[in-house]
């Protein structure tokens, strides 16, 4: 990379297993890590183009841009995002997210799927309401319980999921009020014993996802 010339590194910047977290069934010696395969493009530029572009710091109030890194008191600044058509939709084939489990003992993959439909994202940030599984962007971790079970939202579709953690099978969803860009957590009841699967459905403004305030808490019928 250098002034004249822009890099793509793929995979990018959100690629990999770096963001949601893996999460470990200690019983079965089981891992399961939610990733992503995108693209990053990255522009080095002068400190004379990033005044020319605006590039500032986050001051509290006003954001510094998606992908801006202003670099103070460097001679540069960078421009570093996913790397999107004009549709503003990758550049790379999908599936763009997956989720896969692996075997701590071995370190083989035991299975691997695409995650997420398209259903709430798509060219310029509308939503298809195609619920075709296709593998999107995620952002967020997951959590496993005893019993086998692999709990997680994360994609950019407002779902939640619960997965099989042996074989991967989606057993249950159930549709979020904003994004779930978020790691779920389980806890028991101290009063009843009551288990409880809650997640934080904030939404996230860079995956285009419905911004909420609600916490949504479920528990099997009593």
């Amino acid at each position: 990379m250098s002034l004249a010339r822009p890099a793509i590194f793929d995979p990018g910047f959100s690629g990999g297993a770096s963001w949601g977290s893996a999460s470990v069934d200690v019983d079965r010696g089981i891992m399961v890590i939610n990733w992503m395969r995108m693209p990053s493009h990255v522009e080095l530029m002068t400190r004379e183009e990033a005044r020319r572009r605006g590039f500032h710091l986050y001051d509290g109030h006003q954001g510094q841009g998606d992908g801006v890194h202003p670099m103070l008191n460097t001679p540069y600044a960078a421009l570093a995002a996913p790397l999107l058509s004009p549709l503003e939709m990758p550049c790379s084939a999908p599936p763009w997210g997956l989720i896969t489990a692996m075997d701590l003992a071995s370190g083989r993959v035991i299975w691997t799927r695409a995650f997420g439909t398209g259903r709430d994202s798509g060219p310029l940030g509308i939503a298809s309401h195609l619920p075709i599984t296709m593998g999107v962007p995620n952002i967020g971790g997951s959590v496993t319980t005893r019993s086998g079970l692999v709990f997680i939202a994360a994609t950019a579709e407002r779902d939640i999921r619960a997965f099989n953690v042996e074989t991967g099978e989606e057993l249950w969803h159930d549709r979020l009020p904003g994004g779930g860009q978020a790691t779920p957590m389980i806890y028991q009841s101290p009063h009843g014993g009551r288990q409880f699967v809650v997640i934080a459905a904030g939404g996230q403004p860079r995956m285009n996802s419905r911004l909420s305030t609600k916490i949504v808490a479920y528990a099997l019928p009593q």
